[in-house]
């Protein structure tokens, strides 16, 4: 039986899974600490286990939405008979829906539950090229899955959230009303952002000329969202969907890549540390490449711009969030999400370095494009 902790919230989870179509009667919780977003729980019921979350509706107000894009691309996977593409949600009792919330009680939280997925491990850092090459073929056969899904049938839980001209105005708005004590820890930040507005300008003209068209993203493609049988390198399934929207293809192998082959945890204060990794970027396209056999020649040719720009947009945002004052990301400690938009805006200078290299893994029909559109 797993022992409970945090032991107010913990009785809450048990009782939200009560409200679920779940196999049992449940027995206990246990914190399960991952990611910066929710609050998540592994609950049992003697048969089964299940992933319990209390949703940040201060991140996702459009929680109606949320849930009906999740429902929207599970059923559509499912109906592909590859519903064990993605983690498995659990319907509500009554209703059906895919989030619960107590009408007496609104202070106990909106919780949603899925099916947790036994044998399984995640990683924060990739420790092997094979690695590397699972997890993005993971993500692009679930884009592939998804290809013939109208993007028109999702809805826009976070407005602009891969859009780094929005992002850039957002961290200009914080720049304007941070106090002086962050602005002046955040300069050096500030000043790489303001020396690589052409990256953000190069990618606008991509998208406006029309070569990166609408697709259903999965929009949080992290090492750590990828499930590996324990041991192993064989990816098992895709988790948290909660991003799942219309966006450009390049967003997913974007982020893929800025996070995978990082030398360095996410906020490292050691820069020396951090570099992008050539050979995981190898793998991780590679990967992507195998599983997304949708994408058009223009797509393909964007992916090392892609690199450079969604790792940058990241950036932006966790300096926007510090200099709001930290209400976004979550932070265990004072100055995280400076050290965190440093260690991405790191990343982009060890690829603006090897430039040339990370068209190396582009079939060869694109490599000449690839390499004038990222040629600053």
């Amino acid at each position: 039986m797993l022992a409970l902790t945090d032991r107010s919230e913990s009785d809450l989870a048990m009782h939200a899974l009560a409200q679920f179509c779940i196999d049992g009667e449940p027995v206990a919780a246990q914190r399960f600490r991952r990611g910066h977003i929710q609050r998540s729980y592994v609950a049992e019921t003697g048969t089964h286990r299940y992933l319990l979350q209390r949703l940040n509706d201060q991140v996702f107000p459009e929680l109606e939405a949320l849930s009906h894009n999740v429902a929207v691309v599970t059923d559509h996977l499912a109906g592909k008979g590859l519903a064990d593409t993605a983690a498995r949600p659990v319907r509500s009792l009554g209703g059906g829906l895919l989030w619960w919330q107590d009408p007496g009680n609104a202070g106990a939280g909106v919780w949603r539950c899925l099916h947790f997925v036994d044998e399984t491990e995640s990683h924060d850092l990739c420790d092997s090229p094979e690695r590397a090459f699972a997890a993005a073929r993971a993500f692009g056969e679930f884009q592939q899955a998804l290809a013939d899904l109208d993007p028109g049938l999702l809805q826009p839980t976070l407005p602009d959230f891969f859009d780094p001209i929005v992002r850039h105005r957002q961290l200009e708005t914080a720049r304007a009303q941070a106090s002086s004590a962050r602005l002046d820890q955040a300069q050096s930040a500030l000043g790489f952002v303001d020396g690589n507005t052409a990256l953000i300008q190069t990618w606008e003209q991509l998208v406006d000329s029309g070569s990166m068209p609408d697709r259903v993203l999965h929009g949080d493609t992290k090492l750590n969202n990828v499930l590996f049988r324990r041991e192993s390198v064989e990816a098992v399934c895709v988790v948290d969907l909660d991003t799942c929207m219309s966006g450009w293809s390049g967003y997913d192998i974007g982020d893929l890549v800025r996070f995978t082959a990082a030398s360095a945890p996410e906020d490292e204060r050691d820069l020396s540390k951090v570099f992008t990794d050539l050979d995981l970027y190898r793998s991780l396209v590679a990967g992507y490449l195998t599983g997304a056999r949708f994408l058009t020649k223009s797509e393909v040719q964007a992916v090392p711009l892609s690199s450079q720009i969604v790792t940058m947009t990241i950036g932006m945002r966790f300096l926007a969030d510090f200099l709001n004052g930290d209400q976004y990301f979550a932070i265990d400690r004072e100055g995280q999400n400076l050290d965190r938009a440093r260690v991405q805006f790191r990343l982009v200078e060890s690829m603006q370095e090897r430039v040339q290299d990370l068209c190396d893994p582009l079939p060869a029909s694109v490599r000449a494009a690839a390499r004038e559109l990222i040629a600053l």
